[in-house]
């Protein structure tokens, strides 16, 4: 009897546990929680209905692995006996953090080409702003001056 309280209260933690993972993977609270206390999430949480309230989580995000979603995804059961246990959790994620380390080089060195491609857009904005106030200067400066004194400039 005592050993099912512990694996129950374990498999609700692991629910809560993934709940934090998801919002630190998004960085930023589910679309169905803003607006919302702790309390009153809390409350909706429990008392459970045809629809539980779950974030939504959109695998569209690079840096979220399907994995991970799915980890997430068997933590929300609403059946507490089939949620995975807190061992079987930490055996994915460990599992899923041994593959991340294998890319590890590959995920920073896409971020790399991202950020300069980002770079190389600005810097192009950048200088089209920069031409476009050259031109108004130099409209200004041949108004203000003789054609011929300010082409010398």
């Amino acid at each position: 009897m005592e050993k099912s309280k512990t694996e129950r209260k374990c498999r609700a933690e692991s629910e809560g546990r993934k709940e934090t993972e998801r919002e630190t993977a998004q960085r930023r609270p589910g679309r169905r929680a803003r607006g919302r206390n702790a309390e009153e999430i809390a409350y909706l949480v429990k008392r459970g209905g045809i629809v539980p309230l779950r974030p939504i989580i959109r695998p569209a995000f690079d840096h979220l692995n399907t994995e991970v979603i799915h980890l997430i995804r068997d933590c929300w059961v609403e059946t507490p006996s089939e949620r995975p246990t807190i061992e079987k959790v930490r055996q994915k994620l460990r599992q899923i953090s041994a593959q991340r380390s294998v890319n590890l080089m590959d995920h920073v060195f896409d971020m790399l080409v991202q950020y300069a491609n980002k770079l190389e857009e600005e810097v192009q904005e950048r200088t089209k702003e920069l031409e476009g106030e050259k031109r108004k200067s130099d409209i200004l400066l041949y108004r203000m001056m003789p054609r011929l004194t300010g082409g010398a400039l």
